[in-house]
């Protein structure tokens, strides 16, 4: 017994000398080990990844929690924080260092009144992923409260039932934004593609990339140009419908990219800035479009180009089915000879790939 008492004192001063000097740590283990190692102080952390384990039983992270409050020494240095199990009790003691962080990456993610709050103090962050719980869940009433800025926030990631409940938060200079679809969840009162347009249009960001992942987004195709209208700026752009019965066919989303419609504002083209287009679908039958039907698309961006005077169109173009033991992927690129370049991959398990690469002129 004394052997394995100083085998473990031994363990303990050399992990207090390691995290003297530790600039990333991630710590997967359970509530009492946690509290152990957080006695030491670890003056230079930046990167902190925290999970913890409550023996299959997520009921006790909210029933017991972890005391935080003596860890905020631990954690003085911190700019990135990525953690999954954390109690919301626990997480209303780390008060100290919402402020300082660039990054924050959340999993299992639900919202509440204190999470809210903890983004509104995020004023420096410039990364914040909030990936749901599944399914998504909303615990408490979130009240309502005058609007906060986080004006570095560039990158956000968050799933569709918790959009609207953020909104008293803004971000004006945010350039990536991507949706996991609910497709579980519906706003009573609401649409989503509403919901979008007025986050995005009370922000005032200039998005560069859109990603709309997992599920339907819009009920028609007229939903779909309402959110594009209000996003002129986007550089990339990706939809992806998991769902077995999807709305979304890359035949009607090159249509509504293609070509002005009397939706449109002053019959103008969608997106005129667009680099990338990435359609994925999850199944085979999915209408899509023809290699002639992308290049015609190609080609009206690029008139739209010449029109408006920018450097360049509509450069990369992929679509990609998929399923549990299949998948598919066409991209068409544009050489830098004007000319477009169609590669086709095709997968099953246990197989090679087959891949097949064809030129064609644009």
């Amino acid at each position: 017994m004394a052997l394995v008492e100083e085998e473990a004192s031994e363990c303990l001063q050399v992990l207090e000398s390691l995290l003297q000097t530790c600039v990333t740590l991630a710590v997967d283990t359970d509530p009492d080990t946690f509290v152990m190692i957080t006695r030491f102080k670890c003056p230079l952390l930046q990167d902190f990844r925290l999970n913890l384990l409550w023996e299959g039983n997520l009921m006790l992270k909210d029933t017991y929690g972890v005391d935080m409050g003596h860890t905020l020494h631990f954690l003085s240095a911190l700019k990135r924080m990525k953690m999954r199990q954390i109690s919301v009790a626990s997480i209303a003691q780390l008060g100290m260092i919402w402020t300082n962080l660039v990054e924050l990456k959340i999993k299992n993610f639900d919202l509440t009144p204190e999470y809210v709050q903890v983004l509104r103090q995020c004023q420096n962050i410039k990364t914040c992923y909030l990936i749901p719980a599944s399914p998504p869940r909303i615990i408490g009433q979130i009240p309502s409260a005058q609007s906060v800025t986080l004006p570095k926030l560039q990158r956000l990631r968050v799933c569709s039932a918790h959009l609207d409940a953020l909104s008293s938060l803004l971000f004006p200079n945010l350039r990536e934004l991507q949706i996991e679809i609910s497709a579980a969840w519906r706003h009573p009162h609401r649409l989503l593609s509403d919901i979008v347009v007025e986050t995005l249009n009370s922000s005032g960001c200039q998005l560069r990339r859109l990603r709309m992942t997992r599920g339907p987004l819009c009920r028609s195709i007229g939903d779909l140009r309402q959110i594009l209208a209000a996003t002129s700026s986007l550089r990339w752009l990706e939809i992806e419908d998991i769902t077995s019965m999807t709305f979304f066919s890359g035949q009607v989303v090159m249509e509504a990219l293609a070509r002005p419609s009397p939706w449109d504002h002053n019959g103008v083209l969608l997106v005129p800035k667009l680099r990338n287009l990435t359609l994925s679908f999850g199944g085979r039958s999915y209408a899509l479009p023809s290699s002639l039907e992308v290049e015609r698309l190609i080609a009206s961006r690029e008139r739209v180009v010449v029109h408006l005077g920018l450097k360049s169109g509509l450069e990369a173009f992929d679509i990609k089915l998929f399923a549990t033991d299949w998948q598919k992927k066409t991209t068409w690129r544009k050489t830098k000879f004007g000319n477009v370049v169609r590669d086709v991959i095709e997968a099953f398990p246990g197989s090679s790939s087959e891949h097949a690469g064809i030129s064609m002129a644009a």
